[in-house]
């Protein structure tokens, strides 16, 4: 049995590894354990030690037979779990389609006008870190439901650079250099203007991934290159 009651996790490793191994779950619904594809009945929406003491309990005494039934569906749901690129673009759809319903009444036209016009201005991958992600933190609900992340973008090639953004519940920044990161990044310099200049960044992703790298939590990833949308 493994518990996890974490205020937030990077990425539930732990968690997943727990679920391959055959352990019943609980984890806190916190950010970076809640996207393990695990049962629902895995997670706790409360950091309470009563809360837990409950279902921990609950689950020592429930039978063996149900034990068994349920260490299944968590093994199964696990399987599922893809950390690759398939994943990513799964990701980016989903986040895609949550962004273009909470936003409707943001006037998306003249968002989306606004946003065209200042991809058409970028020049330089310092541009792309300093006047149009701002811009996008600034104007784009990206879900402040989720919570405190940071990516780190690795641009080679030329204008060769680290980045990171950082959020912490609507809080954003930008830094330019080296540091740790829920997720990493690494791509082209020219690979990181095309996204910026091609309106349709899911078609162009699925077009170049052999040349795009991601290492670590596949949502942060996913929502630093959606704000290339």
């Amino acid at each position: 049995m493994l518990l996890v009651p974490s205020r937030e996790e990077p990425f539930g490793r732990v968690a997943i590894e727990g679920a391959w191994g055959g352990c019943l779950l609980l984890l806190h619904r916190a950010f970076g354990l809640r996207e393990i594809p695990v049962p629902d009945f895995c997670f706790v929406d409360d950091l309470q030690p009563d809360v837990w003491e409950r279902r921990l309990s609950s689950l020592l005494t429930t039978n063996e037979e149900t034990k068994a039934d349920m260490r299944e569906q968590i093994k199964g749901m696990a399987a599922t779990y893809d950390p690759g690129w398939d994943s990513l673009v799964g990701q980016m759809r989903l986040l895609m389609a949550e962004a273009r319903d909470q936003n409707q009444e943001l006037d998306p036209l003249t968002r989306a006008g606004e946003y065209a016009r200042v991809r058409k201005e970028i020049r330089s991958v310092g541009e792309v870190f300093t006047i149009y992600f701002p811009l996008k933190l600034r104007t784009d609900a990206l879900d402040n439901k989720q919570g405190s992340w940071r990516c780190k973008l690795i641009v080679t090639g030329t204008d060769a650079t680290s980045w990171i953004i950082a959020t912490d519940r609507g809080e954003s920044k930008i830094i330019r250099g080296d540091g740790w990161a829920d997720s990493t990044v690494t791509i082209s310099a020219a690979d990181l203007m095309d996204l910026v200049h091609e309106f349709t960044t899911v078609d162009l992703l699925q077009r170049i991934p052999g040349r795009l790298q991601i290492e670590g939590n596949a949502k942060v990833a996913a929502l630093l290159v959606r704000l290339l949308q």
